[in-house]
């Protein structure tokens, strides 16, 4: 079911940007906006982001990876979501939602203390409510896991 709905996006997905001008620019420009749906549309966003890192600008790197693995995570796909969060964090150590993200799916797999890591160096980087909420949630998932 999961394998027709990504055929079937991306079969959308091929089909709205075929009418679009053919450059290489415009094509990557194209599928950025699709990768960019993230978990609101799954499936052609991850298919859009695939396909935008093994064709698109380096400079695009970044931002597709994040979007992916939001997308992964959103499925519950978290060894694919791990997977861009890890690569991501390596290609950018310095970007706050990169930790922020890896560390949700080490909690909702089960891996509070790799979790509570990554809030920390999110908060690290850039102070936000959001990173502190998330932390409480992994100490609270330590205290509850004793």
């Amino acid at each position: 079911m999961i394998k027709r709905l990504l055929d079937i996006s991306a079969v959308t997905a091929s089909l709205i940007l075929a009418a679009a001008p053919a450059t290489a620019s415009d094509d990557t420009a194209g599928m950025m906006r699709f990768c960019k749906l993230g978990a609101k549309d799954a499936p052609q966003a991850i298919y859009a982001c695939t396909t935008v890192l093994e064709n698109g600008d380096p400079s695009l790197k970044q931002e597709a990876l994040l979007s992916r693995g939001l997308a992964y995570t959103s499925r519950r796909w978290y060894a694919q979501a791990l997977a861009d969060f890890d690569a991501l964090v390596k290609l950018n150590p310095k970007m706050s939602g990169a930790w922020n993200s890896r560390g949700w799916v080490y909690l909702k797999t089960g891996r509070p203390r790799e979790a509570l890591a990554d809030f920390d160096r999110a908060l690290s980087l850039e102070k936000g409510e959001k990173y502190m909420i998330n932390r409480e949630a992994a100490l609270k998932a330590i205290a509850e896991a004793q």
